[in-house]
């Protein structure tokens, strides 16, 4: 069952008249926007300490905006039982947005919803949107084996996102803990000894992770440490083994390594912002790392990255017919086999490689080199793309993808043998 508001916004758009405007002339007139909130009745409510009871998020609580340009032009904070405002537009793209509250760091027991979708509207017309609102954040909550507790004195267990970390212990040692999409660091400390292991929080999700020792001996203060992971909503398992010694190693024996990733972003954006001013890259200034190019940033949790080995959901950069975009200050050298992946989805049914090229040259080479070749494997709406041949050895280096139609992308990642 879901729970409806609505919102009537009776928008007259002006039509602005200039010395060069092929409109100039034309009436000026009146448009309709009819929102109306939905709660999806499939997200996974998550009580709060200090509640045993789930209730669903009040949406006459939700802030409502109306952006065009990355520039709010209305804002509503609070939409109340009964809101019908009345707003004055000019003609043209909008994005309307709404949100539960806002949320850009961790924080205990702060499940976040919200949706968005761009619109046009036109003189005389009436647009009809529904944004159907769900969990935009994730939920996890820490448990411990009863074969751990035995065998630990002290244990606890913190994540540390890049926008703040939360510490499960204590009086919070039970509560849920809700963070941006993206990855985190799960650092484990038990006995004095630290064990850390990134793993991947998408959002719509609850997870329950379980810290577990493994079937071996613990032997001269080194331990083998289990994570399983499973979520309420997807029912999905999956189990991280810490190596003995708390490092890393690769899937390989440790000689491929990761030269470059970019998931677009931590905190989703709350409407559409172009390559060139968007501000929120995995990779800030200072990283030596560059994008330009068309295409914009996009975050509508219906169309998010999935389905793939590594997917983060959360930002996707949209490029169109006629698009191109740049990564460019990255360096292969020291590394051999250089392999470049990144998530690839399709605004229309069926994909043809010919209308998306991927080139890797030089950033101060006079031309892009020869378009690159690439596999792709789809286990749904989005696949993974990998260029495993062609890319040079180099300082410096641009991966420029052009499209000649529209694509959804995200996860670009570099990697290397060292």
């Amino acid at each position: 069952m879901k729970s409806l508001t609505a919102v009537s916004a009776v928008l007259p758009l002006l039509l602005l008249a200039s010395g060069c405007s092929k409109d100039r002339n034309e009436p000026r007139g009146n448009g309709t926007l009819n929102i109306r909130l939905e709660m999806d009745d499939r997200i996974d409510l998550v009580a709060t300490q200090a509640c045993n009871t789930k209730a669903a998020p009040d949406l006459g609580a939700f802030t409502l905006e109306v952006t065009q340009d990355e520039t709010v032009v209305h804002k509503i904070p609070t939409l109340g039982a009964n809101t019908s405002p009345s707003l004055t537009l000019e003609a043209g793209d909008y994005t309307v947005s709404a949100y539960s509250q806002p949320f850009a760091a961790p924080a205990f027991d702060t499940p976040v919803y919200g949706a968005s979708q761009l619109l046009t509207i036109m003189a005389g017309g009436t647009k009809d949107v529904a944004l159907e609102c769900t969990q935009t954040n994730a939920g996890v909550k820490i448990n411990y084996s009863d074969d751990f507790k035995a065998q630990h004195t002290s244990y606890s267990t913190r994540i540390a996102h890049s926008t703040g970390t939360l510490d499960f212990s204590g009086s919070d040692a039970g509560r849920t803990g809700y963070f941006p999409t993206g990855y985190v660091d799960l650092i484990v400390t038990a006995d004095g000894k630290e064990y850390t292991q990134a793993i991947q929080l998408k959002a719509r999700r609850l997870y329950t992770i379980t810290v577990k020792d493994a079937n071996v001996p613990v032997t001269s203060g080194h331990a083998n440490i289990s994570i399983s992971v499973s979520t309420d909503v997807t029912n999905e398992n999956v189990e991280i083994t810490f190596p003995a010694n708390g490092g890393n190693t690769g899937g390989d024996g440790g000689t491929r390594q990761t030269i470059y990733g970019e998931n677009i972003g931590s905190t989703d954006v709350t409407s559409s912002a172009l390559v060139l001013s968007f501000k929120g890259w995995q990779n800030q200034t200072g990283s030596g790392i560059s994008y330009s190019g068309s295409g914009r940033i996009d975050s509508q949790s219906a169309l998010q990255s999935a389905s793939y080995s590594g997917a983060s959901g959360g930002n996707y950069l949209t490029l169109s017919a006629g698009n191109k975009f740049n990564i460019s200050g990255l360096s292969t050298t020291g590394y051999s086999s250089p392999v470049f992946t990144f998530g690839l989805a399709c605004a229309t049914a069926g994909f043809d490689p010919a209308q998306l090229e991927v080139y890797v040259n030089s950033a101060d080479a006079a031309d892009d080199g020869p378009a690159l070749s690439y596999t792709y494997e789809s286990n749904g709406e989005w696949m993974l793309c990998t260029v495993s041949t062609g890319i040079p050895s180099g300082d410096n280096l641009r991966i420029r993808i052009v499209s000649q139609a529209s694509f959804r992308l995200d996860d670009f990642k570099l990697t290397g043998e060292k």
